[in-house]
């Protein structure tokens, strides 16, 4: 199943960038409270 050829390349790209930083900022907190727990 490829979906992505129906899809405008545009609104693809546009998804995956915000996939991107859905995941970017997930792992930027998850570093985030790692270092406040090695603080306290």
């Amino acid at each position: 199943m490829n979906i992505g050829i129906l899809v405008p390349s545009s609104l693809e790209s546009f998804e995956l960038l915000l996939l991107f930083q859905l995941r970017a900022s997930r792992i930027h907190f998850r570093t985030l409270g790692w270092n406040s727990r090695g603080l306290i």
